[in-house]
């Protein structure tokens, strides 16, 4: 692997890891609360997709459906555990009911769909030329990782309008801004954040479905996912889209660039970890430069 490969890689990779931390900014930056469950919400949104491909269902009919699935439960969290929690004044009650959520999906996901691994191909098949090869030079690459990061970047434009240009978008920047201002200047927070979960969780389910051609399928992935996602909204700055989307591709390509320096993949994790303690450290606000002050 040479350093323009492993730059695609990197990107390639970086757009599912920005996709995920985008999620977790959002509900940070609403909420100011850590999503715990993200992985395990992005996990069951990979699996019903999954039950559908093996359905024979048409593959894209297979991703709304694992996107459905997972906005619908990033919309339950929000109603079942933070909105009861939240008003809790200043207490940490919300972070013991998002782990024992996500302790409980875990153990409802791994109760229906078991412990079994699946390939790479067994979601997306060929899509995405999951299959296909590039040649650019005397370099050679997957063509996935173009396509994943494409997909990205359209994604991420299209949510950066979604956020400044929308009505939604205005609601979100308000309520994240004081809850109580927005409150008194007619937005309706309650729907506002329940909403803002729905899409965080959707986004997720989809950055699980377009990672699964790079790797296995499995149960286990969760925590993994919730661990990338936030490290990258750290790096990028909690509470900014723009820096999550900045921060997933940065650690997408560190990690890649790091085995390229001959790093094991096995110690991607330990990288990841690296990275948030130097952005803890060295630059708390993240690449967007601005930090949040909570407000209730």
């Amino acid at each position: 692997m040479d350093a323009l490969q492993a730059l695609v890689t990197g990107l390639g990779v970086g757009s599912v890891y920005a996709l995920v931390a985008f999620g977790v900014a959002l509900v940070y930056a609403v909420s100011r609360t850590l999503n715990f469950a993200h992985g395990e919400i992005l996990t069951v949104g990979v699996f019903v997709a999954l039950t559908a491909a093996f359905a024979e269902l048409p593959v894209w009919q297979a991703i709304a459906l694992g996107i459905a699935g997972a906005a619908l439960l990033g919309a339950l969290l929000e109603r079942a555990v933070f909105r009861p929690l939240r008003r809790a004044p200043e207490s940490m009650s919300w972070l013991l009911g998002v782990l024992i959520f996500a302790a409980v999906l875990g153990s409802a996901t791994d109760r229906v769909w078991g412990q079994r691994t699946y390939g790479s191909d067994a979601l997306l098949g060929g899509a995405l030329g999951a299959n296909d090869i590039v040649r650019f030079a005397d370099v050679v690459f997957p063509a996935i990782y173009l396509w994943l990061l494409a997909t990205g970047l359209v994604l991420m434009v299209a949510l950066d309008l979604l956020l400044r240009r929308t009505a939604f978008g205005r609601a979100v920047r308000a309520v994240a801004h004081d809850r109580r201002i927005a409150a008194l200047m007619g937005v309706d927070v309650e729907r506002t954040m329940l909403l803002a979960f729905a899409l965080a969780a959707g986004l997720g389910g989809l950055a699980g479905i377009l990672n699964s051609p790079l790797t296995f399928v499995s149960v286990q992935l969760g925590p993994m996912f919730t661990f990338k996602g936030l490290t990258a909204a750290v790096l990028g700055g909690l509470g900014s889209a723009r820096g999550a989307f900045a921060g997933g591709l940065a650690l997408g390509v560190v990690e890649q660039m790091a085995s390229l320096a001959g790093v094991s993949a096995g110690y991607r994790d330990t990288i990841a970890l690296g990275v948030l303690i130097l952005a803890l450290v060295l630059r708390p606000a993240g690449l967007a430069g601005r930090t949040v002050e909570a407000r209730r």
